[in-house]
């Protein structure tokens, strides 16, 4: 009898232990994990995606806010791809923007934690793509060089459908070749497709720009494009700041270059080599005025538009190098 006693006993506490390595299991594979994403997620970039986890997980102090991160596959946590959002609320669920100019084609992870220096917890593997955007830029091109201090028109086109929607228009800088958001440059503005844009930027350096409407349902990006501080300009009038009335009588002022005689022409904005609107003056003497000059753009009643002044030895042909005015506006009466 105390043999089966002892048996039995045994058997209880093997019993036992299988029970509590089962459990013990079972809580390891419950342990606080992502929701989404996960291995079959695919995103597309400009898409608003619920990224959800268990906020009870064990390796986020819960009295705390959490950071939420994007790495790139094979990146560690002292070099993190992307902060998507800082001091969030532990609650189990954010609301994701996925960033068209930001995140890029890739195999990626999220990571939730106090701080990129915390264990937190990490999702499985997933993938972003890339995505047909709505809204496509005209201006800036790759090739434009942009001055601090000057006026420059952004333009870009949308479908018709869009066309009654309000935009908003940010700025980003290539940092270590990867963009970051610098500021936002237009808060508000009618989806018209063009927008004047005062450059008040001195860093000197690569960009691009974000178009995308308030609900951010849709967006666009530029490509990147050159922004330089001009620290001597060719030109006191126009300026960046000038703003001139069809009609009215204005003053070209420049730096002399002594070229003897110049050919000066009036230009839109984006337009270069024999394209200019108008020629201002033949022949005229290059002593660093040119007085009364009736502005003449070719506008409609109560439009405006952006335009800089160029300026050729005469006789040269309009692709000549010249020197130019910063962009400055016309209205027109």
């Amino acid at each position: 009898m105390k043999i089966t006693n002892k048996y039995n006993l045994k058997k209880l506490i093997f019993i036992a232990i299988i029970v509590l390595l089962f459990n013990s299991c079972k809580e390891k594979a419950a342990d606080p994990v992502f929701i989404t994403p996960n291995a079959t997620t695919t995103w597309k970039m400009g898409e608003i995606q619920q990224i959800k986890w268990r906020a009870d997980a064990k390796n986020i102090d819960t009295s705390s806010l959490v950071s939420i991160y994007l790495y790139k596959e094979g990146e560690n946590d002292e070099n993190y791809y992307e902060i998507i959002q800082e001091n969030w609320h532990n609650n189990g669920e954010y609301q994701w923007y996925i960033d068209p100019v930001i995140t890029s084609k890739i195999h990626c992870y999220l990571k939730i934690a106090a701080n990129y220096k915390t264990e937190g917890v990490i999702s499985e593997l997933f993938t972003i793509t890339t995505a047909s955007l709505p809204f496509s830029f005209v201006a800036p091109s790759q090739t434009d060089i942009l001055n601090n201090d000057s006026i420059y028109m952004i333009r870009w086109s949308c479908p018709q459908e869009l066309q009654y929607k309000q935009v908003k228009i940010d700025l980003y800088r290539i940092e270590n070749q990867r963009p970051v958001l610098f500021k936002n440059i237009i808060e508000n503005t009618q989806n018209d497709n063009e927008c004047p844009w005062l450059i008040d930027i001195e860093e000197t350096g690569e960009y691009r720009l974000k178009i995308s409407t308030l609900e951010q349902d849709a967006s666009g990006i530029s490509n990147v494009f050159m922004i330089e501080k001009k620290l001597a300009p060719d030109f006191s009038e126009p300026n960046a700041q000038s703003v001139w009335t069809e009609g009215e009588l204005e003053t070209i002022v420049w730096q002399i270059k002594n070229w003897g005689l110049v050919d000066i022409y009036l230009y839109r904005q984006g337009n270069t080599g024999g394209n200019y609107e108008l020629k201002i003056a033949d022949d005229a003497t290059d002593n660093g005025n040119f007085t009364n000059w009736t502005v003449n753009a070719n506008l409609q009643n109560n439009e405006n538009g952006v335009f800089y002044i160029k300026i050729i030895p005469y006789n040269e042909n309009t692709q000549s190098n010249g020197i130019k005015s910063e962009n400055f506006t016309i209205n027109g009466i």
